[in-house]
């Protein structure tokens, strides 16, 4: 039986690397692997480089670096089903956090304050920054990364703000009024700009501007 040795394994390491195989998780596998195959099927007197040539050649169908491709294809396919999910859940409680901290207020019932900067804090921290990766990582989304940028920091400064506003902090007014009229000066004209400019994307920007804008007015007057 042929006994596999430390300059066997750097000599396997170093190929892999050579070939694309970057991930030590990965590369501590194929090592197994191969190390296994060897010591079973390659006689003791037998060309290790040789045989490592064939017995590599059964891990993939062009280059290695497929494997790396594949590993890399799963490893991102978990990470989004992790942001989803905790996009789902945050949103979730969030949302719950702020209906009953609402009614508790309307009620004058105790702990009203601590529910909704608990639910507002929730939206801030989890939700908003759980999107913007899951955005940033949606081939559209990549093509406009001015603008997706812009939209959520205008949405973390408007959470910010209305989390001020909740809990009737100093310059909560101020805060509120310079998101709304960032909103309507900068980004609605920067949306406008950027969508408009996709024929098929014409009369959907029409519309969500005139909506934009009647919130963003309606949002603008509530604050003086």
């Amino acid at each position: 039986m042929f006994k596999v040795t430390d300059e066997h394994i750097d000599f396997i390491i170093s190929d892999l690397k050579r070939k694309g195989i970057v991930l030590k998780d990965l590369q501590e596998n194929i090592v197994d692997h191969v190390c296994c195959l060897t010591e079973t099927e390659l006689p003791e007197s037998g060309n290790f480089e040789a045989y490592y040539e064939k017995i590599i050649a059964r891990f993939f169908n062009q280059e290695l670096k497929e494997l790396q491709q594949e590993t890399d294809s799963l490893v991102n396919s978990k990470s989004i089903d992790l942001l989803k999910s905790t996009l789902q859940v945050s949103g979730v409680i969030s949302v719950l956090l702020l209906g009953f901290g609402v009614y508790y207020k309307l009620h004058h019932l105790a702990g009203a304050g601590i529910i909704l900067f608990t639910g507002m804090l929730l939206f801030c921290l989890l939700f908003i920054p759980s999107l913007i990766i899951l955005k940033f990582k949606d081939a559209d989304a990549k093509h406009n990364i001015v603008l997706v940028s812009t939209a959520f920091i205008f949405t973390l400064a408007g959470g910010i703000a209305c989390l001020f506003k909740i809990m009737q902090w100093p310059y909560a007014s101020i805060l509120m009024t310079i998101s709304i009229v960032a909103f309507l000066v900068l980004f609605i004209p920067m949306y406008f700009v950027v969508m408009n400019a996709k024929p098929s994307q014409k009369f959907i920007t029409f519309i969500n501007v005139i909506i934009m804008l009647v919130v963003g007015i309606l949002l603008f007057i509530m604050t003086l």
